[in-house]
C-alpha cells in the first residue's frame, strides 16, 4: 500500500488548544446550580460560569479584574458574581457594581472594572459560550437530534486525556473500526439486544477479515467548514454500516451508527471539545425520529444499549489516542497510507480557519504589507 508523502509543519501553540471565535457548549445546564458559580476549563482557558438573580446564565474569564483571584470559588449575592478576595460583585454584562470599600454601587473605582464576559446561551441542555473576540457573533446553531422535538435524544459526557487533534484524526478514520473496536459483536439475543465480548484473537480483527469487512475505498469530500469521509456505495438510509462520518468545525463529528433492531441507524454527534492540550471533553448526544407509541421503546434502546456500546467503543478510542505520543512528534513522524483519506482533510480545514483567524485578526497595516 503505498505511503502518502506528509507535509512536516509543527502544530501551532495556540491550535493545541483549539479554534477561537466559535460557539462551544462548556458545561451541561445540569451542572450548573442557581446559587453558586461553577469553574470549568475550555480551549486552555479558565472559565467561570454563574447564574444571576433571574437564573441566566453566563460564562466570564475566571479572574477577578482587581487582582486576579478566581470568581469560581466567590459567592452568587443579590443576582451578581461577587469575589471572595474583596468583595467585588459584577453583574450579568461584566461590569463591576460594588467595591464594598467604596460602601455604595457604581462608584468611581467599580465604574472603571469589568471582567471578561462571552456571549452565553442555554438551550438543549447546554450551557453554550462563543468564546473568542470578535465583535461580530453568529447564531447558535445546533443539530435536530437536540432541537427537533420528533427526536428521542439521550446525551452523555466523557473526558479523554488526548490532544483533540489526535481525537479528530480517530473519529474521522473509518478503517480502524474491525480492528480496534473487533472484539466485541452486537446482535439480537434471546433477551433483546446483547453485548458480547469476543475471545482473544477472534478473526474478525485478522487481515483476511478485514478484506471482506471493508470491501471498498473511501472517498473524502470538504467545504470551508466540513469534511465527509464516506464509501462510494454508501446509500441514503445509512442502514448498511459505518457508511460516513462527517467533521464541522470547530470540533464535532457526526456518524450514522447502525442498531441491530431493524429500525433505522442512529446518527451519533460529538463534540469533541479541548479542555487542555492534554485533555478533551466529549459532549456526545444521539437521536432518533419516533412516534409518539414508540418514544418509550427508542428512550430504552439509546439508554440501555446505544449509549451502553459507544461507551465501550469510545474507551477503546480514547485508549489508542492516549498511547500516541504528542500531537507535534505523532504527526512529525507519522507516514499516512493510501486509505488516510479523513485526517488530512480535517486537518486541512482546521489549520485553515486557524489561518483564517491569524489573518482577521491582524492589524489592517500588517496585512497589507505596510511598514
Amino acid at each position: 500500500m503505498a505511503t502518502v508523502q506528509t507535509k512536516r509543519a509543527s502544530v501551532p501553540r495556540a491550535l493545541r488548544t483549539g479554534l477561537r471565535n466559535y460557539w462551544y457548549p462548556v458545561l451541561t445546564s445540569a451542572q450548573l446550580p442557581a446559587d453558586a458559580p461553577v469553574g470549568v476549563t475550555r480551549l486552555g482557558e479558565e472559565l467561570v460560569a454563574w447564574r444571576d438573580g433571574e437564573g441566566v446564565a453566563h460564562v466570564f474569564a475566571d479572574r477577578c479584574a482587581h487582582r486576579g483571584a478566581r470568581l469560581s470559588i466567590g459567592d452568587v449575592v443579590d443576582g451578581r458574581l461577587q469575589c471572595r478576595y474583596h468583595g467585588l460583585q459584577y453583574d450579568g454584562t461584566g461590569q463591576c457594581r460594588l467595591v464594598p470599600i467604596e460602601q455604595r454601587y457604581d462608584g468611581r473605582h467599580a465604574q472603571r472594572l469589568c471582567s471578561t464576559s462571552y456571549p452565553t446561551e442555554e438551550r438543549a441542555g447546554f450551557v453554550w459560550a462563543y468564546l473568542g473576540t470578535s465583535t461580530s457573533v453568529p447564531p447558535l446553531e445546533m443539530q435536530p437530534e437536540l432541537t427537533d422535538p420528533r427526536y428521542v435524544s439521550v446525551v452523555w459526557e466523557t473526558t479523554w486525556n488526548a490532544n483533540w487533534l489526535l481525537i479528530h484524526d480517530n473519529t474521522c478514520d473509518p478503517y480502524h473500526v474491525p480492528f480496534l473496536h473487533g472484539h466485541f459483536v452486537t446482535r439480537v439475543g434471546a433477551n433483546g439486544l446483547e453485548i458480547e465480548k469476543l475471545p482473544d484473537g477472534n478473526p474478525i480483527v485478522t487481515p483476511e477479515a478485514f478484506g471482506v469487512l471493508v470491501t471498498e475505498d473511501l472517498v473524502a469530500t470538504s467545504t470551508e467548514t466540513t469534511v465527509l469521509v464516506r464509501r462510494k456505495s454508501a446509500g441514503e438510509d445509512h442502514n448498511e454500516s459505518f457508511d460516513e462520518v462527517q467533521f464541522t468545525l470547530p470540533c464535532l463529528a457526526s456518524v450514522w451508527v447502525p442498531v441491530p433492531d431493524g429500525g433505522s441507524a442512529v446518527r451519533l454527534h460529538q463534540y469533541e471539545l479541548p479542555i487542555d492540550e492534554e485533555r478533551t471533553v466529549v459532549y456526545s448526544w444521539a437521536g432518533r425520529v419516533a412516534q409518539e407509541a414508540d418514544r418509550e421503546a427508542t428512550r430504552g434502546l439509546l439508554d440501555e444499549f446505544f449509549r451502553p456500546v459507544t461507551t465501550q467503543v469510545f474507551d477503546d478510542d480514547s485508549w489508542i489516542t492516549e498511547n500516541q505520543p504528542d500531537v507535534e512528534v505523532a504527526w512529525a513522524e507519522e507516514n499516512l497510507l493510501s486509505f488516510d483519506v479523513g485526517p488530512p482533510r480535517v486537518r486541512k480545514v482546521i489549520r485553515d480557519a486557524y489561518e483564517r483567524q491569524l489573518h482577521d485578526s491582524a492589524p489592517a497595516a500588517s496585512r497589507d504589507g505596510a511598514h
